[in-house]
């Protein structure tokens, strides 16, 4: 029993076909041009393009659910003929295949168009496997830095990047390499860089969280090994992260240079494989798992009058004459009880409008303070510990308002 497989509309969705492409007019083989054990095919379109024409080429894939060969819906380069010659019309009229011409270990082919004696031969690059691997050391990294060997005062978090590259050629004709160069990018903290905009790592001696190099790789086989040293960017004198809490992503990306004095026999190779390797690492919090703290918070508040004579303490059973004081002044206080706490913080809302500066170096930790809401009978602010809190260690906020409209109330 036989039945469609897949259909395929070459580039109509994109804009480049429309009715009267003619997609399908010459359909051939091309072999297997990227060498993966399935057939790769070739589909003209000459009418594409107000006649000037277009090749389509759909890579032969793996159906595992039907445990056949297959082809994707989309094509995976498009040919189109202006490339070739804006003057010659109906390219994709007819396609030839399957034939290595130049021996390098990849099949060729040949697309003609109506109305002319030319023909377009089209080289198939040959293809090698490029493998990087990261490694990174010590994982987790330890939150003190006497236990890291590439600390350079046993004070300034570290860690080492370890990386290698080696690859093989997909052929075994001329379009062999004895030598490939790469272009390699590493990017370290790509995660919190993206999504908070700033990373706790600096690559040793550039003051840089990304670097860029050329690397040469002499010989299918062979490996090239490079390190480097990623130093923690401390917070405020804390030799800490400001953030030990998220996952580090060191993020490498690399790409073939062209080859050194290649003629016009030798084709640039391509890579068959993806062009991005990612590695991650924790930070070792010291708590029951990596990924999991128990710490326990307590918040206290005090709330006092100030003004002309004494202070006022406010709790729960005060009652509060109008006029009595003019400012409110409220002390936030959070204690860890347990577990080491990151990234520690409070909300807290306020109907008045915030007086005087806030002082947020009053306990073990300091803490930074943003206002998103902020006008004459409304205060919303956020405060957060500027590093982590040991067992029994608090940050304490002192703030003060003025032409207070009701009572104040915060929550962790």
């Amino acid at each position: 029993m036989c039945g469609p497989v897949g259909i395929l509309s070459g580039g109509a969705k994109e804009g480049f076909g429309d009715g009267v492409a003619r997609f399908g007019s010459a359909i051939a083989s091309i072999g297997d041009i990227d060498r993966d054990n399935y057939t790769d095919f070739a589909v003209g379109a000459p009418y594409e393009e107000d006649g000037r024409g277009a090749v389509y080429i759909y890579m032969g894939i793996s159906n595992f659910k039907l445990r056949t060969s297959g082809y994707p819906d989309m094509y995976s380069q498009r040919l189109p003929g202006e490339m070739f010659d804006s003057g010659i019309p109906g390219f994709g009229w007819s396609i030839y295949g399957d034939h290595d011409i130049d021996e390098n270990s990849f099949q060729d082919f040949a697309v003609g168009a109506y109305s002319s004696d030319t023909v377009a031969i089209f080289r198939s690059r040959p293809i090698v496997h490029l493998t990087v691997n990261i490694s990174i050391s010590p994982s987790p990294i330890p939150l003190n830095a006497s236990l890291l060997r590439c600390s350079m005062d046993k004070t300034r978090l570290c860690t080492e990047v370890n990386v290698t590259f080696s690859y093989e050629n997909i052929g075994t004709g001329k379009g062999t390499f004895n030598d490939l160069l790469i272009s390699w990018y590493l990017e370290a903290d790509t995660y919190l860089r993206n999504s908070s905009g700033y990373s706790r790592f600096i690559f040793r001696n550039t003051n840089r969280d990304s670097l860029e190099q050329n690397i040469t790789l002499s010989g299918a086989g062979t490996h090239v090994h490079t390190s480097y040293i990623l130093d923690v960017i401390g917070n405020n004198n804390n030799p800490e992260p400001k953030d030990a809490w998220t996952k580090v992503m060191i993020e490498g990306t690399y790409k073939l240079l062209p080859q050194v004095g290649t003629d016009f026999s030798l084709l640039d190779p391509i890579l068959r494989n993806d062009t991005k390797i990612v590695a991650k690492v924790e930070f070792d919090k010291k708590c029951e798992t990596l990924d999991q703290c128990k710490s326990d918070l307590v918040l206290s508040v005090e709330m006092d009058l100030i003004g002309d004579g004494p202070d006022v303490k406010i709790n729960r059973s005060s009652v509060i004459l109008v006029g009595e004081r003019d400012t409110l002044a409220v002390t936030i206080d959070v204690k860890n009880v347990q577990d080491i706490s990151y990234n520690a913080n409070f909300t807290s809302t306020v109907k008045a409008y915030k007086r005087g500066v806030t002082n947020t170096n009053q306990g073990s930790v300091s803490a930074e303070c943003e206002y998103p809401l902020l006008d004459f009978s409304w205060t919303d602010f956020k405060c957060t510990a500027n590093n982590k809190l040991d067992r029994n260690e608090n940050f304490k906020v002192f703030t003060s308002f003025g032409h207070l409209q009701g009572e104040a109330h915060s929550g962790e």
